[in-house]
């Protein structure tokens, strides 16, 4: 509990009032604190909104501009052209009309000359000097229409010139025209985005609520699959300089995001139930491995490999382990691609704190995978996830006195209800036939348990400074890294009713069975993702609830493992007490959601 729970109860009066004076004045100062804030981000927003008109009645002008421009070089580009065809055909038919007459009234002097010529007598010098002159005209006429054709070719040079700069002011604006509606798209997209961000800060007091939610409520054996899926939002994208399209009527997009909403949902609930199911298999699996010998479907006789001790716990974890972190890097950065960035600042960032709260939330991981190894091998495993539940018993308390999360009224009932039926769950040491040493079974489910609230725990803590995926291959690390020393301590001890090393990597069927848990490890996670991401971190764990019941059934079904009749009424009031949990929290985190907008 926290520390207020420690004082007594009923305090003198003149230090309540004192308590509650104090509780006022903070009160007030958060409340002035929260319109001061208000106020500012809404004279930003308007700031924002009254700089994104003012640009956009700008780019208006401009667009106007342009096409005044563009009409005007269109005008001024077609005028020379024509206005040179008109003056060319009327220049080249006056010159032919000149010709035309000038070569006429040559030829009748011509004529004339040379009738008279014949006529009267031989070819006088006059008649040299008309010659002469009728030749002198050729030539004049010739020097004027090379300089017509020189003039001419002058326009029609000037013209293109001015064509051609005019086409160039044209495509300078053009691109500036452009950039400027590139820019407003930018800022609209700046607005939007501020205003989402000041809406989500101003709607949620918590960012990383979600994640700690997921981590503490997905009631898994795998620590994997309490990861939740990131957001996109650390990638940006450049807005497109194109026109964008008309925005669709309210009615049509709300219709739209309605379908796409529920679409998503009964998709993210199907990667919910094959994350579970795929959860269930693998415990079934575990304690198949490690227990007695069994016939799945009444066909197939298999298990029984090794015994459910302590030191071959560790030999098929570590198995396990080599290949999730073999192949986890791979998966990872599909997911989220700045895995490695996040793991080298991590690593070199020097927050000593942080990195010892990682390690020891993956050692609380590692001793309960071991434990609940240990117990699926020698009690029935859907008893044995569902004693694991005893988990969230310890969280809500320890929540309540580390983070100051004081339990409701409603919880303290559903904690009540899954102790009751904890306790119906568990075999009876004294009549229930079932192989293996129910003692050490029961006593490691409720280590499984204890160490995973501490798991828990610490992840919430982290998780405020580290993104799940990075945060789950260090883990995955981890458990790696002590599986490996556990198994190595224990060949080195010889700890009783361990494998020993040569016999343990000889049996391929051993090596086989540890690779398909460690395959149904990465599947499970990676489903689990698919379910945060389509459907929420919410109704994600909600589902993941139903893991003892799942379990149960899938063992009853492939390797015929009953349960009695009372152990089915414990298991089924521990799923509904966390289902109720899981659903109470997501209510209160959306009302003071609420309560905070």
């Amino acid at each position: 509990m926290g520390p207020r729970d420690n004082q007594p109860n009923t305090p003198p009066s003149d230090h309540r009032g004192m308590v509650e004076n104090f509780l006022q004045a903070v009160s007030n100062e958060l409340d002035s604190l929260q319109q001061h804030l208000t106020g500012e981000l809404s004279q930003d927003v308007e700031r924002l909104q009254a700089e994104k008109q003012r640009l956009q009645q700008q780019i208006e002008e401009l667009r106007q501009r342009y096409q005044q421009l563009q009409e005007q070089t269109d005008t001024l580009t077609a005028q020379p052209s024509q206005q040179q065809q008109a003056s060319a055909a009327e220049l080249s038919q006056s010159t032919v009309d000149q010709l035309d007459e000038l070569l006429s009234q040559r030829l009748e002097e011509v004529v004339q000359k040379l009738q008279h010529s014949s006529s009267v007598a031989p070819r006088s010098g006059g008649d040299l000097a008309g010659s002469e002159d009728l030749l002198a005209d050729y030539t004049e006429n010739s020097h004027s229409l090379v300089s017509t054709s020189s003039h001419s070719d002058r326009l029609a040079e000037s013209g293109h010139t001015y064509s051609e700069r005019l086409h160039t002011y044209r495509g300078a604006l053009s691109q500036q025209l452009d950039r400027l509606q590139s820019l407003q798209q930018q800022g609209d997209a700046i607005v939007e985005r501020l205003v989402n961000r000041l809406s989500q800060q101003m709607g949620s007091s918590n960012p990383f609520e979600t994640t700690s939610e997921t981590f503490a409520e997905f009631p898994a054996v795998q620590e994997e699959s309490s990861l939740a899926q990131e957001p996109s939002q650390n990638t940006t994208t450049r807005p497109p300089t194109h026109p964008q399209p008309e925005p669709e009527t309210p009615t049509s997009t709300k219709t739209a995001a309605a379908q796409k909403a529920a679409a998503n949902l009964r998709l993210g609930l199907l990667f919910a139930l094959s994350a579970a199911g795929v959860l269930s298999l693998f415990n079934v699996s575990v304690s198949t491995i490690l227990g007695t010998p069994n016939t799945v479907l009444g066909v197939w006789e298999t298990g029984g490999l090794i015994s459910p001790s302590f030191g071959n716990s560790l030999f098929i974890l570590f198995v396990r382990m080599v290949v999730v972190v073999l192949l986890m890097p791979v998966l990872a950065l599909q997911l989220y691609p700045a895995l490695f960035d996040d793991i080298r600042r991590f690593l070199r960032q020097g927050d000593r704190v942080l990195q010892a709260q990682a390690v020891s939330s993956g050692l609380c991981l590692f001793a309960s995978q071991v434990m609940i190894y240990v117990a699926l091998g020698n009690i029935p495993s859907g008893v044995a996830v569902t004693i694991l539940f005893v988990y969230p018993l310890i969280t809500v308390v320890a929540s309540w006195a580390l983070f100051g999360d004081r339990p409701t009224i409603l919880r303290w009932v559903i904690l009540a209800v899954i102790s009751v039926g904890t306790v119906l769950s568990l075999p009876n040491l004294l009549v229930d036939n079932v192989p293996g040493n129910l003692q050490i079974g029961v006593m490691s489910a409720f280590g499984a348990g204890i160490t995973f609230a501490g798991y828990v725990l610490l992840t919430q803590i982290c998780s405020k400074k580290l993104h799940p995926v990075p945060f789950s291959l260090v883990n995955f690390s981890v458990i790696l890294l002590f599986s490996f020393l556990g198994i190595l301590l224990a060949w080195q001890t010889q700890f009783p009713d361990t494998i020993a090393p040569q016999e343990a990597f000889d049996d391929w069927n051993l090596l086989a069975a540890g690779a398909w848990l460690g395959v149904l490890t990465l599947f499970s996670y990676l489903l689990n993702n698919f379910a945060i991401r389509y459907a929420g971190a919410a109704l994600a764990s909600i589902v993941g609830a139903t893991g003892p019941a799942i379990t149960a059934l899938l063992a009853l079904v492939l390797i015929g493992e009953a349960l009695l009749t009372r152990q089915w009424l414990g298991m089924s009031l521990v799923v509904i007490g966390v289902l109720g949990l899981n659903v109470e929290k997501t209510i209160v985190a959306r009302k003071k959601a609420a309560a905070s907008k």
